[in-house]
C-alpha cells in the first residue's frame, strides 16, 4: 500500500513540476551557438545546454549548430537563430520578434540579410537610412553606380560621393521589410553596415536594460 501511494505521489509530483516549468517560461533568447550545444537565456537566466538536454525551466534543446538551434517549449518545436527570441506561449503568437543583446562595446549587433545575402548589421537608431560602404555593396552584389542615384555627403574627412539605392528585401531574425531605401557611401566608411530607420521604422522597437526587441508591427 505504501509503495502504491508513493508511486502515485511521485507521478503527481512529476506532472505538477512539468506544468509549472513550461507555464513559467516567458521568453527564450539564443545567446550562443555551438556544435550540439547552445547558450539559452530563459527568463533572464543564462543556461548552457547540450542537445537532448533541458534547462531547469523545461526548455529542451533538440539540436544546435553554428547557425541555429531547435528548441522545444510546451511540446512545440521552434527554430531560432543567434539572438533570436521566442515566448513560452509562442504557439498562439502571430507576430514575429527578435531580441538583440548589447555586446561588450555597448552596441547592438546582429546578423541578417540584404536581398537574400547574409550580412552583419550594427543597429543605429540615429541613422536615417541603412548605410554601407562600397565594399559592402560589392559583397552584396549591388551595382550602385548603375542602379543608384548619385549624390554627395559631408563627413569629417570631407565631401564624399554617395548613391541612393532601393534594397529588394532586408531581413533580421525573420522580420522581412521589402523595398528599403539605403545609402552606399563610396570609400571605407562606415566600417559596419548600419541598420538605420528606413528599416527600423517598419518594425516596433522596445529597449530595456541592455536588450532591444524588434517586433513585427502588423
Amino acid at each position: 500500500m505504501k509503495s502504491k501511494v508513493r508511486s502515485l505521489l511521485v507521478g503527481f509530483g512529476l506532472f505538477f513540476f512539468s506544468g509549472v516549468s513550461f507555464a513559467a517560461v516567458d521568453r527564450v533568447v539564443v545567446e550562443g551557438l555551438f556544435d550540439k550545444a547552445a547558450v539559452l537565456n530563459v527568463d533572464g537566466k543564462r543556461r548552457m545546454v547540450r542537445a537532448g538536454k533541458s534547462t531547469p525551466e523545461g526548455v529542451k534543446l533538440i539540436s544546435a549548430n553554428s547557425r541555429q538551434a531547435i528548441v522545444e517549449i510546451n511540446g512545440q518545436l521552434a527554430t531560432l537563430l543567434l539572438h533570436q527570441s521566442i515566448g513560452g506561449g509562442y504557439a498562439k503568437r502571430e507576430k514575429k520578434e527578435v531580441s538583440i543583446s548589447k555586446d561588450a562595446l555597448g552596441q547592438y549587433r546582429i546578423q541578417g540579410s540584404i536581398n537574400g545575402q547574409l550580412i552583419d548589421f550594427l543597429v543605429d537608431t540615429g541613422a536615417s537610412v541603412i548605410a554601407m560602404n562600397s565594399s559592402h555593396a560589392a559583397k552584396l552584389g549591388i551595382d550602385f553606380r548603375v542602379v543608384g542615384e548619385k549624390s554627395y555627403a559631408e563627413t569629417a574627412s570631407g565631401v564624399v560621393n554617395t548613391y541612393e539605392v532601393t534594397l529588394r528585401d532586408v531581413e533580421v531574425g525573420g522580420l522581412h521589410v521589402p523595398n528599403v531605401r539605403a545609402m552606399v557611401i563610396v570609400g571605407s566608411h562606415p566600417s559596419n553596415v548600419l541598420l538605420g530607420m528606413t528599416y527600423l521604422s517598419a518594425v516596433k522597437i522596445v529597449e530595456n536594460e541592455g536588450l532591444m526587441v524588434l517586433q513585427q508591427k502588423y
